[in-house]
C-alpha cells in the first residue's frame, strides 16, 4: 500500500474528533496525529496529503492546532459501499441458489436412476413370462439389468422380446425337446437375443424320425433321442462337447 493510500484510508475511517462537531464527510486531525495513527513519518503524511489534495479527493482547512479534512464526493463512496454490500448479498444468494440447484439435480438424477431400475425390473417380468424354460431367474435378471445399462453396447426391451419370440419360433419349428431348451439364466447371460435363429421345419426321415439342426449340425431325432444322421444309429447328446468332438 502506497503512503497516500494509507493516509486516505485513515481520513475515511476517522470522520470524528472529540468535542468538535463536524459535518458529514469531514475529519478533524493534525499532521502529528496522522503520523502517530498511521505509522507514517510527518514528511510522508504531508506528501500524501499533497497528493490527495492535488487529485481533489481530499480538501484541507487549516486551523491553529488542527486541520479539518473533507472527503470530496463523500456520498458517492457511501453509495459504492452500499452497492458492494448489495452485490455481496446478491452473490451469496446466487451461491446458495446454485447449491440448492445442484442438490436438486443430484436428487433428480438419483430418482431417475431408481425409476429406470424399477422399469427394467417390470420389463424383465414381462420377458420372463414369455421365456420357455424358466430356470435361473435371479441370474437372468442380473444379466438383463447389466445389458440394459450397457452404454457401449445398448440393449432395448424390444430387442430382447423379439429374441425370445424368435427362439420360441425355432423351438416349435424344430420340435426341440424341453431338456435341450436353454435355461433362462444361460440365454440371458449369453445375450442370445442377438443370435440368428432357423425357422425352417425339421426334415422327416421316416414316420417316426426327423432331421433337426442344433448348433449348426444335423441330427436325427427319433422317439425323443438324437442320433447321428445317415443311418449309423449312434445316440448322441448334441449339447455335449465330447460327443461332438468324437463324431465330427
Amino acid at each position: 500500500m502506497v503512503v497516500w493510500q494509507k493516509c486516505w484510508y485513515y481520513v475515511v475511517l476517522n470522520l470524528k474528533f472529540e468535542n468538535i462537531i463536524v459535518r458529514r464527510g469531514e475529519c478533524v486531525s493534525s499532521i502529528r496525529r496522522l503520523s502517530a495513527d498511521t505509522g507514517l513519518t510527518e514528511k510522508e503524511v504531508r506528501t500524501a496529503l499533497k497528493h490527495l489534495k492535488k487529485t481533489q479527493e481530499v480538501a484541507q482547512t487549516v486551523y491553529p492546532k488542527f486541520s479539518v479534512f473533507t472527503i470530496n464526493n463523500y456520498d458517492l463512496y457511501q453509495a459504492g459501499a452500499q452497492a458492494e454490500a448489495s452485490n455481496g448479498h446478491t452473490t451469496g444468494t446466487q451461491v446458495a441458489s446454485k447449491g440448492q440447484h445442484n442438490k436438486k439435480d443430484k436428487n433428480d438424477k438419483k430418482n431417475k436412476e431408481e425409476k429406470e431400475i424399477d422399469n427394467i425390473s417390470v420389463e424383465f417380468e414381462t420377458l420372463w413370462k414369455m421365456y420357455p424354460r424358466k430356470v435361473g431367474k435371479e441370474a437372468a435378471l442380473r444379466a438383463y439389468k447389466k445389458a440394459r445399462s450397457d452404454k457401449k453396447d445398448p440393449t432395448t426391451f424390444e430387442q430382447v422380446k423379439q429374441g425370445i419370440e424368435n427362439y420360441i419360433r425355432q423351438i416349435e419349428a424344430k420340435h426341440t425337446d424341453t431338456q435341450y431348451i436353454k435355461h433362462g439364466s444361460s440365454w440371458f447371460n449369453a445375450r442370445a437375443w442377438k443370435d440368428d435363429y432357423d425357422f425352417s421345419p425339421a426334415k422327416q426321415f421316416t414316420n417316426s424320425s426327423q432331421l433337426v439342426t442344433i448348433n449348426g449340425k444335423e441330427y436325427e431325432l427319433r422317439n425323443g433321442k438324437y442320433y447321428t444322421p445317415g443311418g449309423c444309429g449312434i445316440a448322441v447328446d448334441p449339447y455335449a462337447k465330447s460327443d461332438l468332438d468324437d463324431l465330427f
